[in-house]
């Protein structure tokens, strides 16, 4: 089953404050995209339906893995990737959340 696209850009929009996270860009409209992508993926994996996200960078991986793992006690990731996305926001140089899903997972 397509679910189709999410509607990520107006969950974010919610967001319109100053964040309380300097050291990671967007914080709080990540985490309400991710938020919004861990719900959908829960739910279509508690339906049974095979989860495939794509989008546009690494930071939906930590609300895809987290919405499996709540349907699959035992999930387990292979993680493939050029770079590691393990920063924290501690040791991220550019603070863009897309280097630090890994992480997160």
């Amino acid at each position: 089953q397509d679910v189709g696209d999410l509607d990520v850009e107006s969950v974010m929009a919610q967001f319109d404050g100053e964040s309380g996270m300097t050291r990671v860009r967007n914080c709080e409209r990540i985490g309400l995209a991710n938020k919004l992508v861990h719900e959908t993926v829960r739910q279509q994996a508690r339906k049974g339906n095979f989860v495939l996200t794509l989008g546009g960078d690494h930071s939906i991986a930590s609300a895809t893995i987290s919405g499996m793992r709540t349907v699959h006690e035992d999930l387990c990731v292979i993680w493939v990737d050029a770079h590691a996305d393990s920063n924290t926001p501690t040791t991220s140089p550019s603070g863009n959340y897309h280097g630090m899903s890994a992480a997160h997972v």
